[in-house]
């Protein structure tokens, strides 16, 4: 999950593809601002890819609290990206 190396285009791509995924999502739901998301997404990405320390088993020993209710759904994606 988390990598020690940041690639740009890499990171790029993923937040294409999770755009992607906030937008496929948006027309399943009623409630949902993409707008909070899509604003985010970058933010949460470099968090749970680059800066999110782990042990050695795999177990997150960082925590990230979002408090942007309408940006839940950049999360969400995240975390399924992730393998959550």
């Amino acid at each position: 999950m988390a990598k020690r190396n940041f690639d740009a285009s890499e990171s790029a791509q993923r937040c294409l593809r999770l755009r992607k995924k906030i937008l496929e999502m948006s027309q399943k739901v009623t409630a949902l601002h993409i707008a909070g998301a899509y604003s985010c997404i970058e933010i949460v990405e470099t968090i749970y890819f680059h800066l999110m320390r782990e042990d050695s088993k795999g177990k997150l020993l960082d925590t990230f609290l979002m408090s942007k209710g309408h940006g839940c759904f950049g999360q969400y994606t995240t975390y399924l990206s992730a393998g959550f």
